[in-house]
């Protein structure tokens, strides 16, 4: 799954698991085009080991970087600055740990950001994930950085504060 990306932006999910005969891992990218030897940064998590994948030529070789071992589930994120392409790793989604070096990758400001689940033996397999979120400098990522109360009874009323919300909603839901 991919979204066109303009710029700058990041791509953060978490990899809940993975399902199949084969060989599947879970992977987020950004790349300048959706032919397969396009110019692309990939993070990806094997069982044991994150990689950190770059192309800095179309229809050129990959170079791969080795990361730690986070089990699933497990955070991933990638993040572009201008032409330089950072890979992250995280049992929490708090605490992030770079995977690899940063690549510098020659990229359109155009590109595609997303997803993907790669199997290079051609099964047909599954990976899940969720808390998926893609920010960039025209529409950023929603951060929460503070919650009222983190426990209560039905009807208790939690204040959420944080960043990139979108539109103010005014109202109160109660479950």
């Amino acid at each position: 799954m991919y979204q066109p990306l303009v710029g700058d932006g990041s791509i953060v999910a978490r990899a809940v698991g993975v399902q199949g005969n084969g060989f599947p891992y879970p992977a987020l990218m950004i790349r300048e085009s959706l032919s397969g030897s396009a110019t692309d940064a990939v993070v990806a998590e094997l069982p044991n080991q994150s990689y950190f994948f770059d192309r800095t030529t179309t229809g050129g070789s990959v170079t791969y970087q080795n990361g730690s071992f986070t089990p699933y589930p497990n955070w991933m994120k990638l993040t572009r600055i201008g032409n330089v392409f950072t890979a992250y790793v995280s049992p929490d989604g708090v605490n992030w740990t770079q995977t690899g070096t940063a690549a510098t990758v020659a990229m359109a400001s155009n590109v595609y950001i997303g997803m993907a689940a790669c199997e290079p033996y051609g099964y047909l397999d599954t990976v899940t994930f969720d808390n998926v979120s893609v920010g960039s400098a025209a529409t950023p990522a929603p951060v929460i950085t503070g919650l009222s109360a983190t426990t209560g009874g039905v009807g208790t009323q939690v204040q959420v504060a944080g960043a990139n919300f979108g539109a103010v909603q005014m109202g109160v839901c109660s479950y």
